[in-house]
């Protein structure tokens, strides 16, 4: 895998994996219909953690019920639907619940986008602090490495300290992680950093 990282971009180039290749399709789609971000599990997937995935988490701006219809139209012209709802109007009250819907390839269910708006003050400033990363040649939206990995330590589960520490080893090794952030982030969020200390890198 090779990785080359500006301010707000990091290129890579590497093999394809099925998620890699979903998540470009769908990716494509939301581009044209709303500002988002991809979050969460996806992320250490996408920079080489070897683990499987059944969802991409998602946070998309806040739009119109009629802007939200011709995004709906236009999945099902690409052939994808929404696997927990029965038309565009219910999965809207669905988000605006501040509850997420899953949408995937038509007959399919993984892997699947989970779709949501922003819950809080956090939601939003991922959008807004996106970076942008070309795989392949293929742009989408992510989450700031920082904010990721801060997010995964409050979270707290073996799977995400794991997570955490293959982002941040790798980062720390290319020189482009703002540990000063991680540590700003967790405080707000009312955790400590400390757990990564002891990463070690994976076998």
């Amino acid at each position: 895998m090779e990785i080359e990282i500006s301010k707000k971009t990091i290129k890579l180039e590497k093999e394809l994996n099925l998620v890699d290749e979903f998540v470009i399709d769908v990716s494509k789609i939301l581009g044209e219909y709303f500002n988002y971000v991809i979050v969460s599990g996806y992320l250490p997937i996408l920079f080489g953690k070897v683990r499987g995935t059944e969802d991409v988490d998602v946070f998309i701006e806040e739009v119109s019920l009629e802007k939200f219809k011709e995004f709906c139209e236009e999945l099902d012209r690409r052939g994808y639907e929404i696997l927990n709802s029965k038309d565009a109007e219910d999965a809207y009250d669905i988000l605006k619940e501040r509850l997420a819907i899953r949408l995937s390839k038509e007959g399919e269910f993984i892997p699947n986008f989970e779709l949501k708006f922003p819950e809080d003050v956090w939601g939003t400033r991922s959008i807004k602090e996106r970076i942008k990363v070309v795989l392949n040649g293929n742009e989408f939206f992510i989450s700031s490495i920082e904010m990721n990995i801060a997010f995964k330590i409050y979270l707290g589960s073996r799977k995400d300290i794991d997570d955490a520490c293959h982002l941040y080893l790798l980062f720390k090794k290319l020189k482009h992680l703002d540990e000063g952030e991680i540590k700003k982030i967790c405080s707000e969020l009312g955790v400590t950093p400390d757990i990564l200390k002891r990463c070690k890198d994976e076998e």
